[in-house]
């Protein structure tokens, strides 16, 4: 029988991590940073693979394609295309300042959303920059594709709605809106874009995170509002609404899509049964958590505090009982076991990334138990 997964915590640094993305081999998983750097882990024995990326800002983003390809979009307004050994291939010059970005599936077509003049913009394999998506005339926070790739759903702080662009024809063919105050805020947006900025919430504040379910049928869609809204997209109905308690920055899908996690400013990871809404457990995290991604085997979680968590995918798992056993998270301290360079990953397991000239900081792991 094969043991269960176990609960890996990855120190990495005192950095935010913003952003994670799992390889398509689902053993491989990426992270980006507030320091600039990109790093790539081995979720099958929690070692740090060789080599990193460090880019000139903050990272706010990552994305692998279906063929290991991996972009990095960032505050410098760049979004850098690597292959899948990890050599650079192309520089897109994006705009002010980028938010999100993603691959269309089965496609090294990627489509770039972000602050200013970024605005939406859809760059073909080339590098090359397609025309523009329409729907969105200010910032764009997040944007996600359907699984079939037919669809592109975007989100930002402009209008109150979420647009759902067909790719094909390069229309909007829906645009969701949902009830919510109506009053003038402040929002200051944390990690890689400092600043401040009045808006009116019309229907509802700015969206910060959007997933589409596993079956393309239902979108996710978080915001300032601490609220979750799980739209059922043929009939642009609402499925359910999940209130959190603080404003949401991730949401993420399990792969079998009857579980959605949910992260933000509450410093907790909540799991809901996706048919119902219902919470199963609640698991809490050191800081503010900004990103969220599933594979199969786990939860990757990434926080203010520059921690990665990988949560196991085990209905028993509801992590930590108490503030000591939380504690124990901060016990991941560097080890200089740990800085031992890790072999290179295999065309099919990972990206091999070449080493850099800059001193690699210290990372410690701790494997905290099978099941809390």
């Amino acid at each position: 029988m094969p043991r269960p997964a176990q609960l890996l915590v990855l120190k990495r640094s005192d950095d935010a991590v913003n952003c994670v993305a799992w390889h398509p081999s689902q053993k491989t998983i990426a992270v980006g940073a507030d320091d600039g750097r990109v790093t790539l882990y081995d979720a099958t024995k929690g070692r740090e693979l060789r080599g990193s990326i460090q880019r000139t800002a903050a990272v706010s983003t990552v994305a692998f394609a279906h063929d290991g390809s991996l972009a990095v979009g960032g505050a410098d307004g760049q979004v850098a295309i690597y292959d899948k050994r990890g050599k650079l291939v192309r520089e897109i010059a994006a705009g002010e300042g980028v938010r999100s970005c993603a691959f269309a599936p089965k496609s090294r077509e990627v489509c770039v959303g972000g602050e200013g003049g970024v605005h939406l913009t859809y760059f073909g394999e080339d590098g090359k920059r397609k025309l523009p998506f329409p729907g969105r005339s200010l910032w764009v926070w997040s944007l996600c594709f359907s699984p079939d790739g037919c669809s592109l759903a975007v989100g930002g702080d402009d209008d109150s709605s979420i647009a759902i662009i067909q790719t094909k024809t390069n229309e909007i063919t829906r645009e969701i809106r949902r009830e919510g105050p109506d009053d003038i805020i402040n929002a200051t947006s944390a990690g890689p874009f400092k600043k401040e900025r009045d808006f009116r919430i019309d229907c509802h504040p700015a969206v910060r995170c959007l997933a589409y379910a596993p079956d393309g049928f239902s979108l996710a869609a978080g915001g300032l509002d601490s609220r979750v809204v799980i739209y059922y997209l043929p009939s642009a109905t609402v499925r359910t609404t999940i209130k959190r308690q603080g404003a949401v920055w991730a949401v993420a899908y399990s792969t079998d899509g009857n579980c959605l996690a949910i992260g933000g400013a509450d410093q907790r990871i909540a799991f809901h049964d996706v048919a119902t809404g219902a919470p199963q457990r609640v698991v809490p995290a050191l800081d503010e958590v900004r990103c969220l991604a599933f594979s199969p085997t786990y939860l990757a979680s990434g926080d203010a505090s520059g921690m990665l968590v990988l949560h196991p995918v085990d209905t028993e798992y509801t992590g930590p009982k108490d503030d000591a056993q939380l504690s124990r998270w901060e016990a991941a301290a560097p080890s200089d076991d740990d800085d031992e360079t890790a072999s290179d990953a295999s065309d099919d397991d990972g990206v091999a990334l070449p080493p850099i000239s800059s001193p690699k900081p210290k990372t410690g792991l701790a494997i905290i138990a099978d099941k809390w």
